[in-house]
């Protein structure tokens, strides 16, 4: 479950290694740079592992922001045509404000 107001993310970069942006979410929205900007879902904050940790999945194709948690999609979004090409740049990705359990 998402259990903190404090910002989790994940920063975008493209090939040469610059930051295309950064996608952030917390108990109160999900935000990608300039484009996102939105209150998180109930399914997300209420989602919880049966036992032990559970598999969250990021995926940004084609235009499309998706988050599932075991497999199942809880938040999709599809960027306006503008944020969808300065978004396709980002090829590769590091985590911040996360401990090592995540």
């Amino acid at each position: 479950a998402v259990v903190s107001t404090q910002s989790t993310g994940i920063v975008l970069y493209d090939d040469e290694g610059e930051t295309v942006g950064k996608f952030r979410w917390n108990l109160k929205g999900i935000f990608l740079d300039g484009c996102i900007a939105c209150r998180t879902p109930w399914r997300i904050k209420n989602a919880k592992a049966a036992e032990g940790p559970n598999n969250w999945e990021f995926t940004l194709t084609d235009g499309v922001v998706r988050i599932a948690i075991e497999g199942e999609v809880l938040y999709e979004h599809a960027l306006r045509a503008e944020c969808a090409m300065v978004y396709k740049r980002a090829t590769r990705f590091a985590f911040y404000n996360m401990g090592c359990e995540n």
